[in-house]
């Protein structure tokens, strides 16, 4: 839980350096990348789905510009999807992400770094509750 809340903290800061310094052109990389993501989950590929989630992630705190930001989000991220592949995809999950994928992708062209770090807050917070359901399922019984 601790490590998906400071996640979520930092990757707010990373949207907010780096929504001002791209171009259309980056907006529509993440545009692109999102479709590939939700084309991934629509179909159950979740390791094609994991390789895009990554590289969005990934592509937001490079346009940050802060190195240290850059370098703990990498590491974060990578113990977030070792997390993460505990859960499966379901048609739900495809579905709301491809409404998440829409909203976050406007906000970016909107240029509305404070809507778009919402959005994907939420969107972090729901596979946080999937993960930690999946644990709690999981963990034996005492």
């Amino acid at each position: 839980m601790d490590l998906y809340e400071l996640f979520k903290r930092l990757e707010c800061f990373a949207i907010e350096l780096a929504v001002p310094q791209m171009s259309d052109q980056d907006i529509g990389r993440l545009e692109d990348i999102l479709i590939e993501a939700g084309a991934a989950l629509r179909r159950g590929d979740a390791n094609t789905y994991a390789v895009r989630d990554r590289e969005f992630y990934g592509n937001i705190a490079k346009h940050s510009g802060n190195s240290a930001l850059i370098d703990t989000l990498a590491r974060i991220t990578l113990q977030i999807q070792l997390c993460g592949t505990i859960t499966s995809v379901s048609s739900e999950l495809a579905e709301r992400a491809a409404h998440e994928y829409d909203d976050i992708t406007q906000a970016f062209k909107a240029r509305d770094a404070l809507r778009a770090a919402l959005l994907i807050c939420g969107r972090i917070s729901h596979a946080q509750e999937e993960v930690l359901a999946r644990f709690s399922d999981e963990a034996p019984s005492r």
